[in-house]
């Protein structure tokens, strides 16, 4: 705290007087070595420093931070932590992942809402067709053996991005 008072411009001396600290105490203890324990919170302070992301900082997208802040999230059951992770990188990330944090409005999750039920439209369209292809990594669900060798629409960006395997048999 004394140095803290002395870089903003206030006399050494006189902070240790108020704070009831001898002179030569507190200089000594400023040229002590930190110890095991102050090291090793300090290590462990740059740690979580670089897991993770200040979401206030300008320069945080929106996908950057859910992926720091998911991997930050240590004790979480094994399914709850893979339907978070599809979550963020199936719909979070294509659709606010390149927004920084710090600009993220209301609109722009009112506009994820509005994408996502757009997709869930042409889902339900394409299965009341009888052509509706589920593709959830890399494996291909629900799909009818005549539409096994049609590619896919394209009903999210994750679907988008892949090409369709072809059937192995019938």
């Amino acid at each position: 705290m004394i140095a803290q008072l002395a870089a903003e411009g206030l006399p050494v001396d006189g902070c240790c007087r108020v704070l009831g600290v001898s002179d030569s105490g507190y200089y000594a203890y400023r040229s002590r070595p930190l110890s095991a324990r102050a090291l090793r919170q300090q290590w462990l302070t740059g740690l979580i420093s670089e897991v993770h992301l200040d979401p206030l900082a300008p320069e945080v997208a929106t996908g950057d931070y859910l992926r720091s802040w998911l991997a930050g999230r240590g004790r979480l059951k094994q399914s709850t932590a893979r339907s978070y992770r599809e979550h963020i990188e199936h719909y979070l990330v294509p659709l606010l992942g390149d927004i920084p944090v710090a600009r993220l409005r209301a609109d722009h999750i009112a506009q994820m809402f509005e994408t996502i039920r757009g997709w869930n439209a042409s889902i339900g369209q394409q299965r009341a067709e009888g052509r509706a292809l589920i593709v959830l990594e890399g494996d291909v669900r629900k799909v009818p053996r005549s539409s096994a060798t049609q590619p896919c629409t394209g009903c999210t960006p994750r679907c988008a991005e892949r090409s369709m395997p072809r059937s192995s048999s019938g």
